[in-house]
């Protein structure tokens, strides 16, 4: 008998290249922000992530990628909160595009899930930051956020759809494994 099931192996393996590309597109090229934050692309690769492996696998694979970018890049006070919160972006971006994926609205929900996970972002970040510094303190770093927000709902709701328009890809996307692994 063997550990894993060949679905389940090539979720892992596919969650793992995610992870290590989620990593590299957040480490790799980071645009400073002047508050001592940063945009990347990474929040782009946590859509394709969870549109491929799911909720589960997407929650993990997205937030250790981006923790890992977290201690590479410095900002290892943030890589805990880092860990959940790109991990729950994953989670809430395809438990919300899914719902729509098999109807003529998945462009527009594919906006939809970016918006609502990008919230969790920015939301998430900004109660962080009230806990690290102060209300006052994390206030000034909403505006990188939402910019690095807009910078994932542009490109992650162009990827995201131009995937969803391929009935090969969308066999293997993980839009249709209901709440499971």
């Amino acid at each position: 008998m063997t550990f894993l099931k060949k679905t389940d192996l090539k979720r892992l393996v596919t969650a793992s290249l995610f992870c290590a590309l989620i990593c590299v597109a957040t480490a790799a090229l980071p645009i400073p922000l002047g508050n001592g934050g940063y945009a990347n692309l990474g929040d782009t690769l946590i859509a394709a992530c969870a549109f491929f492996v799911g909720p589960l696998w997407g929650f993990f694979a997205a937030g250790l990628g981006s923790a890992l970018a977290d201690l590479i890049l410095g900002y290892g006070i943030y890589a805990p909160a880092t860990f959940v919160i790109k991990g729950l972006m994953a989670t809430v971006y395809i438990l919300i595009f899914r719902r729509f994926s098999k109807t003529k609205a998945a462009v527009p929900m594919a906006l939809v899930a970016s918006v609502a996970a990008e919230a969790v972002m920015v939301g998430g970040y900004f109660v962080l930051e009230c806990i690290l510094y102060s209300p006052a303190g994390a206030l000034p770093n909403i505006t990188g956020n939402l910019i690095q927000a807009a910078v994932g709902i542009a490109c992650s709701t162009v990827l995201v759809s131009l995937l969803s328009h391929n009935k090969n890809i969308m066999r293997h996307s993980g839009t249709d494994l209901g709440l499971v692994l």
